[in-house]
């Protein structure tokens, strides 16, 4: 597999499908990706000082708070300072925001893009007893059976970007590497986005050892055929939840 050329395409692609305004303080991105009501996810970037601003200018949790979610809730309250501290994004006046030197700016805008979707799968918490979080469930069923990973691990790609990845487990002489990513919402968005993400860090990894990428899909809701399809077409393994002992074979040996 070319994996370079997975990145090129998914460049192309990604620039085909944005669009950006350009006003006279500030621009405005619209991205190829979208939320849980199908709506294009769009940033905002302005100069500040010797930095660039990035902000979501507060769209990410009106829109969430719109759907009567309790955001003060004591277990999505901490998901969500766990996602701003992973992905470097700060929480002001309800407004995402991060700051980087232009140089910089593909990875920032890049970890906000993460940020927001991450954030939008709150949207499948709106249950009113709720157990458990679907990451939290998964990397608990990790631990308990001593699977020998590291969670939220982070790795870098060829591009430079630093990722975010829910769980990695090392390579061995007889085994590749295994990258995990868990998705609560399983769309055609969020594959793209994790096959990104698997082809980055493969391609820098070269032929020094190969990588296995996973997807632990949440099913309570069937499947969506076209992420699948996608995730195939990528040779990315998807394991619905409802199949876990599935996982166990990915077991350190």
């Amino acid at each position: 597999m070319d994996g370079l050329k997975l990145i090129e395409d998914y460049i192309s692609w990604y620039k085909s499908n944005s669009f950006v305004s350009d006003h006279e303080s500030y621009s405005m991105i619209t991205t190829p990706f979208v939320n849980h009501i199908n709506d294009r996810i769009r940033l905002y970037v302005e100069k500040v000082d010797d930095e660039i601003l990035i902000t979501d200018d507060g769209e990410t949790i009106n829109e969430l708070e719109m759907m009567d979610l309790d955001l003060s809730n004591p277990t999505r309250r901490a998901i969500i300072d766990n996602i701003l501290i992973n992905f470097g994004v700060k929480l002001e006046d309800e407004i995402l925001t991060t700051r980087v030197e232009k140089k910089d700016f593909a990875r920032g805008k890049h970890r906000m893009l993460e940020a927001i979707i991450r954030l939008y799968d709150l949207s499948f918490t709106k249950r009113r007893n709720v157990i458990s979080i679907f990451s939290e469930e998964v990397q608990n069923f990790l631990f308990d059976n001593e699977m020998g990973g590291i969670p939220n691990s982070k790795i870098a790609g060829i591009s430079g970007i630093d990722y975010s990845v829910d769980y990695s487990i090392g390579a061995t002489k007889s085994r590749p590497e295994v990258l995990m990513q868990f998705a609560n919402n399983f769309t055609f968005d969020r594959i793209t986005t994790y096959g990104f993400i698997f082809d980055d860090i493969s391609a820098l990894r070269g032929t020094k050892h190969n990588v296995k990428s996973v997807i632990i899909a949440n099913d309570e809701r069937q499947l969506a055929e076209k992420a699948l399809l996608a995730a195939k077409s990528k040779e990315i393994l998807v394991i619905p939840w409802s199949q876990k002992e599935e996982i166990l074979k990915l077991k350190v040996t």
